[in-house]
């Protein structure tokens, strides 16, 4: 049986119901954060309640709704404990309480907690192509995870439909956004790239943890506007969700090595 926790009551999941009302059925009005629970801890716990509350200040949502940091942190740990994980893969979905239409009667919010096995992301991934039926296309919300996932849907499903590994998602001018779940990094002449965040892509908590941990190792780190052309000449690319670190090894046939001096990445 697994268990999940509502408002701060553990229940059974099939013991869960979903009004017809709910705001996030009805208008996609919510947000989540996707954290990994692995020898006893949250990783990057504060980094991810950083992104959550600032998403919930974008979607007018007050940050009360949610318990104080460390009862949140205890929460979460209850419901990994109840459903006997050492290491899970934990969802925290935070959305606005019911009433109105488009324009919302409320500015609180009901949260829910659920965890499951965690499978770490493959070190490589031997195919990658372009998304050429979707484009994600920057807006307010592009930073934080939302619960309105259309783009991606539909990027899934070419991806798999073209048996590809990963896909890279492109806005409507053309520019390099994130792959299909992931952020996207480069490296090219002793230089790392990323897309910028006015691209469209979202603020990654590894992203974030990732360009301090180069930075620290000595690369220069740059947030770039790009088509795909420049990243296609690169020496290694690679992306980073809070699942792991994936290099991409083959994108729309073009073969691209993995640099060896990248190794410490596996640190995080």
């Amino acid at each position: 049986m697994s268990y999940i926790n509502i408002n701060g009551q553990l229940i059974a999941e099939e013991a869960a119901a979903l009004s017809l009302s709910n705001r996030g059925f009805q208008y996609a009005d919510g947000l989540f954060e996707t954290m990994i629970f692995q020898s006893g801890k949250i990783r990057f716990f504060e980094d991810h309640l950083e992104r959550l509350l600032a998403g919930m200040e974008r979607f007018y949502l007050v940050k009360e709704g949610l318990p104080r940091r460390e009862t949140l942190r205890g929460q979460i740990l209850s419901v990994v404990k109840a459903n006997k994980l050492e290491t899970a893969r934990v969802k925290l979905y935070v959305c606005r309480q019911e009433g109105g239409l488009y324009a919302p009667q409320s500015r609180q919010s009901n949260w829910m907690i659920s965890a499951t096995a965690f499978q770490p992301a493959p070190s490589v991934k031997a195919k990658t192509v372009i998304a050429k039926a979707v484009y994600i296309n920057p807006t307010a919300l592009s930073p934080y995870k939302t619960i309105s996932a259309a783009g991606y849907v539909l990027a899934g499903i070419e991806r798999t439909q073209r048996k590809a590994d990963e896909i890279i998602l492109l806005n409507g001018t053309g520019h390099v956004v994130e792959a299909g779940a992931a952020n996207l990094f480069w490296l090219k002449e002793n230089v790392i790239y990323t897309p910028a965040i006015s691209c469209g892509c979202i603020a990654g908590v590894m992203r974030k943890n990732v360009t301090l941990l180069l930075r620290e190792q000595g690369y220069e780190v740059k947030e770039i506007i790009t088509g795909p052309e420049h990243m296609l000449q690169a020496d290694s690319v690679f992306t980073t969700n809070v699942s792991g670190i994936s290099f991409l090894t083959n994108i729309e046939g073009h073969k691209i090595g993995i640099a060896e001096e990248l190794a410490f990445l596996t640190e995080l």
